[in-house]
């Protein structure tokens, strides 16, 4: 009975951490991997002058990654960004949902190095500026920041990244998130991410 459990605690640090035989069984049956993602952000929300300098935030970031052995592939991401008035400037509060389509630069996806550019749709809400209360929200910071305003639009995304996996289901990833500017929205609020993945499937 010892060596049974011995026997079945081997074979599931083998999967864990190795990616072992059953890992590449299981590629073979299920060619798409899937990728759970978390990362941290720095959100840049001002490109700045010489006088304000550049504004930026933190936030967050979990994702769902596809991939095959083809180049393409695919995300779905939920982005947040709280609102802050505890520093030299405010930021407001910002979500950006949605997905894009990605090309892999690599020759497995799935292995190792995935280097890819992407391109999609998000949606892009920003609002929930801080109030102080010597002032009124958003007017107060209209002179430093005429281009960042409460809305909520549709907009295209596009950025790309690196991700590195060791063998077994730990991954670690690098990413660039550029959701294009509206008539409202005139300032990209670019994200930049790093963070760890855990494979799904």
């Amino acid at each position: 009975m010892v060596d049974l459990v011995r026997g079945i605690v081997a074979i599931a640090v083998s999967v864990l951490l190795s990616g072992g035989p059953l890992a590449a069984q299981e590629r073979e049956m299920f060619p798409m991997s899937i990728d759970a993602f978390g990362s941290v952000d720095w959100v840049s929300i001002y490109e700045g002058d010489s006088f304000f300098g550049v504004g930026f935030t933190w936030g967050f970031t979990g994702s769902l990654v596809f991939r095959s052995g083809s180049p393409l592939g695919g995300e779905i991401f939920l982005a947040f960004t709280p609102s802050d008035d505890g520093r030299d400037f405010a930021t407001p509060r910002i979500f950006l949902s949605g997905g894009w389509a990605t090309f892999s630069l690599s020759k497995d996806p799935r292995e190792s190095w995935d280097v890819f550019v992407a391109a999609g749709a998000v949606y892009l809400n920003i609002a929930g500026w801080p109030v102080p209360p010597d002032c009124s929200s958003p007017p107060c910071f209209g002179s430093r920041w005429p281009d960042i305003v409460d809305e909520a639009s549709w907009v295209v995304v596009w950025g790309g990244g690196a991700t590195y996996r060791p063998p077994g289901r730990l991954s670690l990833r690098l990413d660039v998130r550029v959701p294009s500017g509206t008539e409202e929205i005139e300032e990209r609020t670019t994200r930049v991410g790093l963070g760890f993945g855990f494979r799904v499937r």
